[in-house]
């Protein structure tokens, strides 16, 4: 069965999203995808214990999102290995890991001419849909170990996480909009909200 995009949250959209809503590039597990056209929008359905980057320069108007399954390819030495990332098999999914996804994100929106200090980041998604106990310490917690994953990426990046919506135990619904760069997040079963 197909996830519905949206609930009734249309209306905190601005009216050009909406109009474009049915033409909004849809972002897959282990997908990325960068744009510098601002009436351009991405919509990511389901996102349960994976994590969902969303990069955005305000003043350039450009925006990435990549949706991503697991914290990092490797460790080398104990750190995440950004320059090692490509050499990881992902199996056809270039940002399924997030070590992979911040580094493909980032370098195809600063071809486009994005700079770091220009550029928020938003982390969405990572439920913990079943209890194994432990908290962010324990390996079976994706969606926390993503989000440190991510954060640390990013600040070696000098990309500041300014909103995030991780954790929880509902799957999300994600419309990232380039115009404004808003993110509005339906919650199964429960809110919607702009981020």
């Amino acid at each position: 069965m197909m996830a519905q995009p949206l609930g009734g949250g249309m209306q905190l959209l601005d009216e050009t999203s909406q109009k474009n809503l049915a033409k909004a590039v849809e972002i897959a597990i282990g997908k990325f995808d960068v744009s510098n056209k601002r009436a351009n929008l991405f919509k990511i359905n389901t996102v349960t214990s994976g994590l969902v980057l969303v990069l955005y320069d305000n003043v350039a108007g450009i925006g990435g999102v990549a949706y991503m399954m697991l914290p990092d390819s490797q460790y080398i030495e104990g750190e995440l290995a950004v320059e090692d990332a490509t050499q990881a098999d992902d199996h056809g999914k270039p940002a399924k890991f997030a070590n992979k996804a911040v580094a493909l994100v980032w370098e195809k929106m600063e071809g486009l001419g994005a700079k770091p200090a220009n550029t928020v980041a938003r982390l969405i998604g990572g439920s913990q849909l079943f209890t194994f106990g432990g908290g962010g310490g324990n390996p079976l917690n994706l969606g926390s170990r993503n989000a440190i994953a991510c954060r640390t990426l990013l600040s070696r990046l000098g990309i500041i996480v300014d909103k995030t919506d991780v954790g929880g135990n509902r799957p999300r619904n994600i419309v990232f909009t380039l115009m404004k760069g808003d993110c509005l997040i339906s919650i199964r079963g429960g809110r919607e909200f702009l981020l």
